[in-house]
């Protein structure tokens, strides 16, 4: 049996709505969000 995952207010619903453009625009700002806080948590287990 295929279950299928509630999106609605996930973000997920309207991500399926997005033309390309926009959704790799969002998912470049996402990455670049991640990967600065991922070094900012890097940085403070360094300095600990």
């Amino acid at each position: 049996m295929i279950q299928v995952a509630e999106t609605t207010g996930t973000g997920l619903d309207k991500m399926a709505e997005m033309d390309l453009d926009t959704l790799i625009f969002w998912c470049q700002e996402v990455r670049g969000y991640l990967s600065a806080r991922a070094d900012a948590e890097r940085r403070a287990m360094e300095g600990s």
